[in-house]
């Protein structure tokens, strides 16, 4: 029996084979309020200040975090090259959760083939999709439970790797006083 990953939003109706693409699934408890998280995944300077992993940057990020609104983020290579993704955001809940599509793209968010993009292997979808939920343990303490879909099973160990290294750089953010 196959098993697939599927999430009912109102925007894209995305469907996965968890064989094929298995699940980056990711949960990080903070010593920082619930807000400022939020604010960290939806204020782009914030977001410029840790997105991608160890040794990348994100020289660009372009973010209408409403149902419907587009995100255009970048990340710098430490060989310099930009790669771009975008994607729409499919639910938002202020403080709670936002579902977005991601896709890669040109500086405009113009959607680029996985291959394009030069990304390895063959398997690819077009459009993935990455949940994050956001959970309120205390005043100064926090949680986020990330869900990425659509990645292919032969990049998923560098996938996990990558968020967990965004992860701590935007754990040292968050938790700076």
């Amino acid at each position: 029996m196959e098993q697939t990953s599927s999430q009912q939003t109102s925007g894209t109706n995305l469907s996965f084979n968890v064989e094929k693409y298995p699940l980056v699934d990711i949960t990080r408890k903070f010593n920082a309020p619930v807000e400022r998280v939020w604010q960290a995944w939806t204020t782009p300077q914030m977001m410029k200040e840790w997105w991608g992993p160890e040794n990348y940057s994100c020289p660009e990020a372009k973010m209408d975090v409403r149902k419907g609104g587009q995100a255009i983020l970048a990340m710098k290579g430490p060989d310099g090259k930009i790669q771009y993704s975008s994607g729409t955001y499919e639910e938002v809940i202020p403080q709670k959760k936002f579902v977005i599509t991601d896709q890669f793209s040109d500086e405009n968010g113009k959607f680029m083939s996985p291959k394009e993009a030069g990304m390895p292997g063959e398997d690819w979808p077009d459009t993935m999709r990455y949940t994050v939920e956001f959970k309120k343990i205390g005043d100064n303490e926090s949680e986020i439970h990330i869900v990425h879909e659509g990645i292919p099973k032969s990049m998923h160990d560098d996938c996990v790797a990558g968020w967990s290294s965004s992860i701590d750089k935007l754990q040292n953010l968050v938790e700076q006083h």
